[in-house]
């Protein structure tokens, strides 16, 4: 029997071949990681399938929205896109650069000029881009 992470580490294989994807399973989920690359939500578009619904936090239940017979599936599918160090500091530098801010140490200024910290500026960035 083919297990879905057997299945959803196939699929990135051939879907992203110049990405090394970690596919694990724990319990009823499967845990992806990578370093880098394309953001969070293409890989969320392939593997999203393999998901068999959603957690209702409003009443505190689980419910089966996509279940699927021709594809194995588990409850949650968890996707967490590693930053390195250095591309990080790459966009912190880019967006200091592009919004003219003086002091891009100065987490004081980051708040100031967008209204987040400079963490979520970045972060949020990062999220939009390929690396």
């Amino acid at each position: 029997m083919i297990t879905c992470a057997q299945t959803i580490r196939k699929e990135l294989k051939d879907k992203f071949p110049n990405i090394k994807f970690s596919v694990r399973t724990r319990r009823n989920a499967i845990d992806i990681e990578y370093s880098n690359s394309i953001p969070e939500n293409k890989i969320k578009e392939v593997v999203s399938k393999y998901e068999m619904g959603h957690f209702d936090g409003m009443d505190d239940s689980y419910k089966y929205t996509n279940t699927r017979d021709d594809i194995p599936q588990v409850n949650y599918v968890f996707i967490r896109r590693n930053i390195s160090d250095d591309i990080y500091k790459k966009v912190e530098d880019q967006i200091a650069t592009e919004y003219g801010l003086q002091n891009q140490n100065d987490d004081n200024e980051w708040f100031n000029k967008f209204g987040f910290w400079k963490n979520q500026v970045v972060n949020r960035k990062i999220s939009e881009i390929e690396l």
